[in-house]
């Protein structure tokens, strides 16, 4: 009886340390399967090219400095002439914000890059703000990969001219411009809350997730923090190719034209690829 005892109590361990050692050993699987995969975010990494310099950002009250703003000139995927840039300016002078919504192959979709752009009136000189993955050297984008934590988050902050091109020419995504129509003092907040996500990423990283800290959520996000609004955030942030459709329900875009005319008018690759080189590259998107 001792014995049998003694037998069952050892069959239970062993089963409990069998069970313990499948689980670690499907830990490590899991590991070795997302390779890269990092278990904390950080800005210390070999980064890609176009990743590798981080946007800085003073913010003064209303006198914003920014430095290394990129304005590229590409030539292919895997070459391009890198510059960057430091500018100063007061919040006041900015007045417009536009969404740029980027489908890839030429199809308008659920799925689709969505980036904003903001404008000031008196020079006409455009900012970027594009969220993206951060991709180290040589390293591939996928949206797999980019719920696993593969990849750092990102606000690239450039000039049109290089993000559009980028899109429209080496991406060959089609690219449409939507004004938003909100006041010039919410544009200003929400430029001022973007901006300050920018600087709190320079000792703050964060990684990128492809459902929940994206592109689309992000912008959602600053939108609702400061234009003290309910925005559909959920359907937008996993259908972001729909966002045209949504923000023109809830008046966020100019409803006048039925949708489909809506979005052939919008559509800038044409313009893009034609003032591809123009100095007033902004200015001729928008036949001004």
């Amino acid at each position: 009886m001792y014995g049998s005892t003694q037998q069952v109590t050892w069959m239970k361990t062993s089963a409990t340390r069998t069970k313990r050692m499948g689980l670690a050993a499907f830990a490590l699987f899991a590991l070795s399967c997302l390779g890269c995969t990092h278990l904390r975010p950080s800005n210390s990494r070999v980064w890609a090219p176009e990743h590798s310099v981080l946007p800085h950002v003073c913010l003064e009250g209303d006198h914003v400095e920014l430095c290394k703003v990129r304005d590229f000139y590409h030539c292919s995927k895997d070459k391009f002439t890198a510059n960057y840039f430091d500018t100063a300016l007061n919040l006041d002078e900015i007045e417009t914000v536009e969404l740029f919504i980027c489908y890839p192959m030429r199809d308008p979709s659920l799925f689709a890059h969505t980036m904003l752009s903001f404008g000031t009136i008196n020079h006409g000189d455009h900012y970027v703000i594009s969220v993206e993955a951060r991709r180290e050297k040589d390293e591939k984008y996928g949206p797999i990969a980019g719920i696993m934590g593969k990849y750092e988050l990102i606000y690239v902050l450039g000039t049109e001219r290089d993000i559009l091109n980028l899109r429209t020419k080496i991406y060959e995504e089609e690219v449409h411009r939507y004004p938003i129509c909100v006041e010039p003092k919410h544009v200003r907040l929400f430029f001022a809350d973007m901006l300050q996500q920018i600087q709190d990423l320079e000792t703050k990283p964060q990684f990128y997730n492809t459902l929940k800290n994206n592109c689309t959520s992000n912008l959602l996000k600053h939108a609702e923090e400061t234009g003290g609004r309910d925005l559909p955030d959920r359907i937008i942030s996993l259908a972001p190719g729909i966002s045209d459709r949504v923000l023109r329900r809830i008046g966020l875009i100019d409803n006048r034209l039925p949708l489909q005319e809506m979005r052939r008018c919008s559509k800038i690759n044409e313009l893009a690829e034609r003032y591809r080189d123009d100095p007033d590259f902004s200015l001729k998107i928008r036949n001004l």
